[in-house]
């Protein structure tokens, strides 16, 4: 059986079922709260991280007059410094989509296509393909995954390219690529499209390569010594051999060119994180406060009756606990569903891919103390 005081704990909950359930969606708002912010940035932080790194960004690349060949590339490969080197063909194009019939359905737009040797092993500027996407064969593209947010993409819709020469040809979207490294669709207004080499004759290039895309060897590199050893390769081995350097960036090392708009989305992030632990503590310990004041006068009762400090205050803690297990029951699994939403919603704006959307275990272990031990500490002064 019961003792009086567990019995009191029960009837408090069961009988005043309202307060019972204001009290707790108090206390789950401010657990809902760091499960959206905290969780997501901590989350994006992570996947974004890890994205980049797979990706392997280009520390410098070159755009070329002329086309090279294989060989070229395999003289840059053997540099000691290089340690990785792909050659592509870029070829700028203006497209717009047709219809079901063939007729044009849009406007002319921008479109830059890379020509790449193999798709599925690209080791510079890495581009991500589902297993389930087929590689493009005759008169395909892939299409640059971030431009689904400006346009009515799918595979098998077909788009009228207009090339460098001002001739027409049709290629059909065979499915869609992730690169991390291209600009957003969103930001820029063009589009990005991969092909393979077969495809060369269709966009009316020569056989070689146009573009040259490098990483190098060593860690901490400054783009000042980018810069030097790009410029090697260039006064070395491209120029002498006739290739003629249109275009040569190099971005700084280990940055992402969209990284100072995702540092801003972060301590944004970080603000509200902060902001919304401190209002959900203040929350959660006026709403406490307010539920201890009105038993105030009951806890004077047990204690003149012989009531220990000790057996009243587990009594009301045990209440409190209650509360915050069943606000943590509530508001961990709306943050969490939440925070998905919202972190599916910026990496899509910022063109990268959430593989685990699980934040890190002292988020789950912040919110559990929003939860519980918060009200709990809330709870002392009255009791």
């Amino acid at each position: 059986m019961l003792a009086p005081r567990w019995i009191k704990v029960v009837r408090d909950l069961s009988s005043h079922r309202f307060r019972t359930l204001l009290v707790v969606l108090s206390i789950a708002v401010g657990v809902f709260s760091v499960a959206v912010v905290m969780g997501a940035r901590e989350v994006l932080l992570r996947e974004f991280a890890t994205g980049y790194a797979w990706a392997r960004a280009a520390a410098a690349t070159f755009n070329t007059q002329r086309p090279f060949d294989e060989a070229l590339l395999r003289r840059v490969q053997d540099r000691p410094e290089v340690a990785a080197a792909e050659a592509r063909t870029y070829v700028p194009v203006r497209f717009r989509m047709l219809d079901d019939e063939g007729n044009p359905a849009s406007g002319w737009k921008t479109m830059s296509i890379q020509v790449v040797d193999d798709l599925r092993r690209t080791t510079v500027e890495r581009i991500a393909i589902s297993e389930s996407t087929r590689i493009p064969s005759d008169g395909e593209i892939l299409i640059e995954q971030s431009a689904q947010q400006t346009g009515d993409w799918e595979p098998g819709k077909s788009v009228e390219l207009e090339l460098p020469s001002g001739e027409s040809a049709t290629f059909r979207v065979a499915g869609f690529a992730h690169d991390l490294n291209a600009v957003p669709s969103r930001f820029v207004g063009a589009t990005t499209a991969f092909t393979t080499r077969e495809n060369l004759p269709l966009l009316e290039m020569p056989e070689g390569y146009n573009m040259l895309l490098v990483s190098f060897e060593g860690q901490g590199l400054t783009r000042a010594k980018a810069s030097e050893m790009a410029g090697a390769i260039r006064d070395e081995v491209l120029e002498p051999s006739g290739v003629v350097v249109a275009r040569m960036a190099v971005p700084e090392p280990g940055s992402h060119f969209l990284g100072d708009i995702f540092k801003a989305v972060s301590l944004l992030l970080l603000a509200l994180g902060i902001l919304s632990l401190l209002l959900s503590g203040f929350l959660v310990v006026n709403t406490v406060s307010a539920l201890m004041v009105q038993h105030v006068r009951q806890v004077g009762i047990m204690k003149a009756v012989g009531g220990r400090t000790q057996q009243v205050a587990r009594m009301y803690f045990a209440m409190v606990t209650v509360y915050g297990v069943l606000a943590v029951l509530v508001g961990i699994p709306a943050g969490a569903w939440a925070g998905h939403g919202f972190t599916e919603f910026a990496a899509g704006m910022l063109n990268f891919r959430i593989s685990d959307y699980t934040p890190p275990w002292w988020v789950i272990g912040l919110e559990v103390a929003v939860g519980l031990l918060v009200p709990v500490l809330a709870a002392l002064a009255p009791v």
